[in-house]
Order: structure tokens, then C-alpha cells, then sequence
């Protein structure tokens, strides 16, 4: 096997467990009440690889659920780019809407992070006992 594959193999996967890792535990630190406003666990050194990093992973979420959920657009919708790539237009879509919501979360994310934490502890906080009759 050629030596740059193997590289830009290897490469390829520790970017992909940086942009899980971070997504995970930019979401952990958020809902545990970690995050400060440059601090993330405490630790300033590494705070903005790890928003990068839960930037670019929500991002992927984002696109593939909003590409999924256009499933009503034809895949032979779209254009040749100038490279002579196909290009659809349901993935042009889903990547500008997919940028949109994650900016909009990202610079309100304190906000959205306490008003999840309010509802996921009102969901859990709720005696279900008493209300079965």
C-alpha cells in the first residue's frame, strides 16, 4: 500500500474522533453546567478546539437530518458545477440550513443550553406515580 494513503488514512480518522469527541463533550459540559464564557471544564487551553470541533459535529448532524427529512426532492434536481460535479439541489439546501441553524445555536448557545436544561428537568422532575389512577 502507498504511505500517503495509510497517512491520509490515519488522518482522516483522528479528524473524525476529534469532531466526536468534541461534539460529545461540548454537549456533557453543557448540560452539566461546565461551560464559562472562554472555559470549558475549567480548562481555557483547549476550549476552542473543542467548540470547533462541536461546531463542525453539529453541523454534520444537522445536515444529514435536514437531507433526510428533504426526502421529497428528486435527486435529479440540481447543477453541474465548474468542476463538472454533479451537485443536488437537496444538498445545497440542507448544507445552508444546516449552517444557519448551527450559527444561530452557536451564538445563543447559553441561552438554548438553559432553556433545554429547564425542559429536560421538567420532564424528569414530574411524579408520575401520582397521576396514574
Amino acid at each position: 500500500m502507498d504511505t500517503a494513503f495509510i497517512l491520509l488514512s490515519i488522518f482522516l480518522i483522528l479528524m473524525v474522533l476529534w469532531i466526536l469527541s468534541s461534539t460529545i463533550l461540548l454537549t456533557y459540559a453543557a448540560f452539566r453546567d461546565r461551560i464559562e464564557d472562554d472555559r470549558i471544564f475549567g480548562i481555557k487551553k483547549y476550549a476552542t478546539n473543542i467548540l470547533v470541533g462541536g461546531w463542525v459535529g453539529y453541523f454534520a448532524i444537522f445536515f444529514f437530518l435536514i437531507m433526510e427529512g428533504l426526502f421529497f426532492i428528486p435527486e435529479a434536481w440540481g447543477n453541474f458545477d465548474e468542476d463538472g460535479e454533479w451537485v443536488s439541489t437537496r444538498h445545497e439546501i440542507a448544507g445552508v440550513v444546516a449552517f444557519i441553524i448551527t450559527l444561530v445555536l452557536f451564538s445563543n448557545y447559553k441561552k438554548v443550553i438553559k432553556y433545554l436544561r429547564e425542559r429536560i428537568k421538567g420532564i424528569f422532575s414530574k411524579n408520575w406515580g401520582n397521576k396514574i389512577n
